[in-house]
């Protein structure tokens, strides 16, 4: 189950919305899973302690990071926690793409290096089923979102749940996007500028500061 699969907007805005996650764990003790990738990842407990901190506090340093290791054959796994006393090593990584033509690219890429963690895309059917066929592969297994039910007068405006749902863990409020939306229609702040606070709080990167810069434009002109 993927937390972002919950994403609410029309056609337009979601199809520049692809998201790709990889994880993979292992016991350390038994080695039951090697990876000469993984293996030029470990770090020592205080080492991985201190970048995991680093790469949370600047998400665009993380992001950009993850690409250069992708692009120079070092994997795109991103260690998201070391605890060795746990004998637990569990790398995650998880990267947002605008457009049809980088997500292609990157799923290519994945398979041709065949890195071994598990894949997970997330975007609207028909243009990740395009994409896919691209890059030669069809997916495994399938999952839907089957929308919101029950008491769904409660829930906030459609174009609050569009920048809010952008993070499965719900860690960007309604309260915090509606003040920043205020915000920008004061001219406090701009769209980007707002986007870019909503996506400090979305610790695993799934939220898409593009995409959020453009909702927030279309609803605060």
């Amino acid at each position: 189950m993927t937390h972002t699969l919950h994403r609410i907007g029309d056609v337009e805005s979601l199809k520049e919305d692809y998201i790709v996650q990889l994880i993979t764990s292992k016991q350390i003790k038994n080695r039951s899973i090697r990876s000469s990738s993984i293996e030029r990842f470990k770090f020592t407990t205080m080492f991985g302690g201190f970048a995991e901190k680093l790469l949370k506090r600047y998400p665009t340093l993380r992001k950009g990071i993850e690409k250069a290791l992708l692009n120079y054959s070092l994997g795109p796994q991103i260690i998201r926690k070391i605890q060795d006393s746990a004998l637990k090593f569990v790398m995650f990584h998880l990267t947002v793409f605008n457009n049809e033509k980088e997500f292609t690219a990157y799923i290519t890429r994945l398979m041709e290096r065949n890195l071994g963690p598990s894949v997970v895309v997330s975007g609207l059917f028909d243009n990740v089923y395009k994409c896919l066929g691209r890059a030669g592969i069809h997916p495994h297994t399938v999952q839907f979102s089957l929308g919101i039910f029950g008491r769904v007068d409660r829930l906030p405006r459609e174009e609050i749940l569009q920048i809010t749902t952008m993070c499965g863990h719900h860690l960007i409020s309604a309260g915090l996007t509606t003040k920043l939306f205020n915000d920008v229609k004061k001219g406090k702040i701009t769209p980007e500028r707002a986007a870019a606070i909503m996506g400090k709080q979305c610790i695993c990167g799934a939220f898409n500061e593009k995409r959020a810069a453009r909702v927030i434009r279309a609803n605060t002109a």
